[in-house]
């Protein structure tokens, strides 16, 4: 005989499945499995005819098929036939889940190991449906992995997507709710997919029709952070209305994709970046200060103990006789002010300009008005909207266009609120236009957050980005949308949670690691403002803004008494790095003051945290020796340099007088 049965392997819907040896050819091994449908002869033939396709087949997923064979049963002497299969030898992943049962209950596999699988497998399954076949059955107990990849191991209920009359084969549970109905297609494949998915890397067991109150769509399932968007995945794929689903097995695993490099970075710490096909990089970044500048150019703006008090003329004090209880010593200034040791103030962002800042969405190369739009050249607002009348057609880039350009426009006239409220209400028009002519857009979607975001409305923004980040949960963009609708309503826990994912995945969205900085100082949390701050990758054009920053957040509205010796000597370094690498002398040198007042104020206040004994002079900052003199001295100086690079005379007067009141004092 041609094939020598070995064992049996298991028994399937088709009766069972045996391992064989196939003699002709290299004593391989292969799978015999029986044929569905094969009563009579005739029946047989047209079943064979039927399945000959599958020998078509060719991708490393998916077990080759080598041969069809009829012939009489022995027993009985009716016609019968088998499929001839390759062999993958490995566990299914019904096997490798059932390993890690403990005491009865599932136990998830590791996630990151969930998402390789599901890549793997929707590479498989679009192969057939680019070949216009549909899978039909898929489930763990279908999938081998075999050596380092996965398997589709049983075809038998593989059918042409344009086969409406052969019957549905499929496993309850896994089998999409409308199939019954409406039979198989591409969603119906996604649909198995995904509840796979979701079974082993949500631990959710899968039962015959999964009811409206299952966790995986309850609204309320607390799942963990480096869950979050996996849920939301297989929570698209598993949607009711197959509309609704992931609309190719290429769409859902770039988005499976996108959801295994955020899940690496979160459990790693590397990040994981990728240039995505949805959405463009950030326009700009905004709000990069995080930390204002002090207030005013006065010797209290940078410190609060060693500013000598102005007076108008030199009061003389009899010797022995003690000041007033309460008045400020004429060294000392005045006590620390009530803002010292609390979070510091942080720049609170435009919302017209963080909307506009957002990545945008990419123009579609099919689209009608594509090339027109590629073409043009980048200008204002009010000169875009002027080139978009030439447009040769109407499209949905072209009025998404537009919709940008009338919110771009308050931005070049921003004391204008008439021109706002036109421009506002224009492109709520185009929008709901656009709406009506490409119902679920995601770039309209996306645009109608942008405007709400515009029109001061993060509520409405907050749900549209949601509904974005919803379909396409492996894109960093609505996350980083959504991050700055949080901190816009005030939920600084939410907002923390956006950006810490962007910003770990990504930190190309600087907007995400500026904002993170924000709210974590705003909360209190210098330490973790600073650690995302100094993140900020060398070859970034970020770098050097985030370094100030990181300096003020260290160093903004501290209490002197605390022991700050180590955030002085840091900042000082920090400081000349900055003027190394060419940063703004004047920006640099009212870094230093504000460095050199803090130290000089920590100074006064008793030098906490100093190591004893505190000799004067043992350090240095920004090449000033640390001591009242040494920090004295190096204020006089930086506020001299201001003073020559003032703009004005009034400044330049202010910047002096300034300087002497910091310098040491003297007897000349």
């Amino acid at each position: 005989t041609e094939y020598e049965v070995v064992g049996c392997l298991a028994h399937g819907g088709q009766g069972w499945i045996y391992l064989a040896v196939d003699h002709p050819v290299s004593r391989r091994w292969v799978v015999l499995k029986g044929l569905r449908d094969t009563e009579d002869e005739d029946a047989l033939t047209s079943a064979i005819a039927e399945r000959r396709f599958l020998a078509e087949i060719e991708h490393p997923g998916i077990v080759r098929i080598h041969n069809f064979v009829e012939h009489p049963d022995p027993r009985t002497g009716d016609p019968d036939g088998y499929i001839v299969m390759e062999y993958a030898g490995g566990r299914s992943l019904r096997e490798i889940a059932d390993a890690r049962r403990g005491a009865g209950k599932p136990r998830p596999l590791p996630l990151e190991q969930v998402c390789a699988f599901g890549i793997e497998a929707l590479d498989a399954l679009g192969h057939l449906h680019g070949r216009g076949l549909l899978y039909c059955d898929f489930k763990p107990a279908n999938v081998i992995r075999t050596g380092d990849r996965l398997k589709l191991i049983d075809l038998g209920a593989v059918r042409r997507i344009d086969d409406t009359t052969g019957t549905l084969y499929g496993t309850p549970g896994y089998q999409a709710p409308e199939v019954p109905e409406r039979g198989v297609s591409v969603a119906s494949d996604l649909h198995t997919v995904a509840v796979t998915l979701a079974e082993l890397g949500l631990g959710i067991p899968v039962r015959a029709g999964l009811p409206e109150d299952d966790p995986l769509f309850a609204p309320g399932t607390e799942v963990p952070r480096t869950h979050a968007s996996f849920h939301r995945l297989v929570t698209r794929g598993t949607d009711p209305d197959p509309a609704l689903r992931f609309g190719s097995a290429a769409g859902m695993a770039e988005q499976l994709t996108g959801v295994l490099r955020e899940v690496v970075a979160l459990t790693t710490g590397v990040p994981r970046p990728a240039v995505s096909t949805l959405f463009g990089p950030e326009v700009q970044v905004v709000d990069t200060t995080v930390v204002p500048p002090p207030g005013g150019s006065g010797a209290e703006a940078v410190s609060a103990l060693g500013a000598r008090r102005e007076s108008p003329r030199r009061r003389l004090r009899l010797p022995g006789r003690r000041p007033p209880h309460g008045a400020p010593s004429p060294l000392t200034g005045t006590e620390p002010d009530g803002r010292m040791g609390r979070a510091p103030e942080t720049v609170t962002p435009d919302l017209r300009e963080s909307a506009l800042a957002l990545p945008v969405p990419r123009l579609d190369p099919e689209d009608a008005c594509a090339g027109f739009l590629t073409g043009l050249p980048a200008a204002g607002a009010s000169d875009t909207l002027t080139a978009l009348r030439a447009a040769p057609t109407d499209s949905i880039e072209l009025r998404l266009r537009r919709v940008r350009a009338l919110l771009e426009l308050p931005l070049e006239r921003p004391g204008d609120p008439d021109l706002r409220a036109g421009s506002d209400a224009r492109a709520a028009e185009l929008l709901a236009a656009a709406e009506d002519h490409a119902p679920g857009d995601h770039r309209v979607v996306w645009y109608r957050g942008v405007a709400a975001l515009c029109a001061h409305d993060p509520a409405t923004a907050a749900r549209c980005f949601g509904a974005v980040r919803d379909a396409f949960p492996g894109e960093p963009a609505p996350g980083l949308a959504l991050g700055v609708c949080a901190e816009a309503l005030g939920c600084a826990g939410d907002a923390e949670e956006w950006y810490s994912v962007v910003w770990a995945t990504d930190p190309g969205h600087h907007g995400a690691g500026f904002g993170l900085a924000r709210v974590r100082l705003a909360a209190g949390d210098r330490g973790g403002a600073v650690e995302v701050l100094e993140s900020v990758p060398e070859t970034s054009v970020h770098r050097n803004a985030a370094r100030v920053a990181a300096v003020r957040a260290r160093l903004r509205d501290r209490d002197p008494r605390e022991p700050l010796l180590p955030e002085v000597l840091t900042c000082g370094s920090r400081v000349t790095e900055l003027r190394r690498n060419g940063v703004e002398p004047a920006l640099v040198e009212r870094l230093s003051c504000e460095v050199l007042g803090v130290a000089l104020d920590w100074w006064l206040a008793g030098r906490a945290g100093a190591p004893e004994p505190a000799s004067e002079g043992a350090h240095t900052v920004l090449g000033h020796s640390l001591d009242e003199t040494g920090l004295r001295s190096g204020l006089e100086r930086s506020y001299r340099v201001l003073a020559r690079l003032a703009a004005g005379p009034h400044e330049r007067i202010e910047l002096v007088e300034t300087a002497n009141r910091l310098r040491p004092r003297t007897w000349v």
